[in-house]
């Protein structure tokens, strides 16, 4: 009798059953394979636009926080930024903290405006500012609406403090 390879068919006497498990199985193994490759390819692309919003809103905070907001405003999308880094400058605001309270995906019933509700992210967090000169630190939870663009990159289309 010769050794059964496929699955550990140890029992079966018929070689010719056998064969056919065997023929079977190296059919779904090549038929699995681009699936597989596929699906990783698409996991791995999801991963690094988290990773690279991860990186952008993190940089984000750090501008804020060491006053750099010509490069924060970098993170505003296109039509924003001008009338955001006015404000920020004209009030003479400075950010004391800033911790991330939760992340996630956009809701979709809020984002009928977008086409692309995938690459979407709502952030929220923490913010403590004060204006210089005035002794009063101000605090907020901020919800910030991240949408990645092909030609911006992951950019706030909306603020919201409440």
């Amino acid at each position: 009798m010769p050794n059964a390879e496929c699955l550990g068919f140890a029992l079966i006497k018929d070689y010719e059953i056998v064969m056919g498990l065997n023929c079977y199985m190296r059919s779904l193994h090549f038929l699995c394979i681009p699936f597989l490759l596929l699906t990783f390819t698409a996991c791995k692309s999801q991963q690094s636009d988290l990773k690279s919003l991860i990186r952008n809103v993190e940089s984000y905070h750090k501008d804020l926080l060491f006053e750099r907001y010509e490069i924060a405003a970098r993170n505003i999308q296109p039509s924003s930024r001008a009338e955001w880094l006015n404000a920020i400058v004209s009030q003479n605001l400075r950010f004391a903290e800033i911790e991330i309270i939760s992340t996630g995906p956009c809701d979709p019933a809020g984002s009928e405006k977008r086409e692309d509700v995938e690459n979407c992210a709502v952030i929220e967090s923490n913010m403590q500012w004060y204006a210089n000169g005035a002794p009063t630190v101000h605090a907020a939870r901020v919800r910030s609406t991240w949408e990645y663009r092909k030609d911006d990159g992951w950019v706030i289309v909306e603020q919201n403090q409440y």
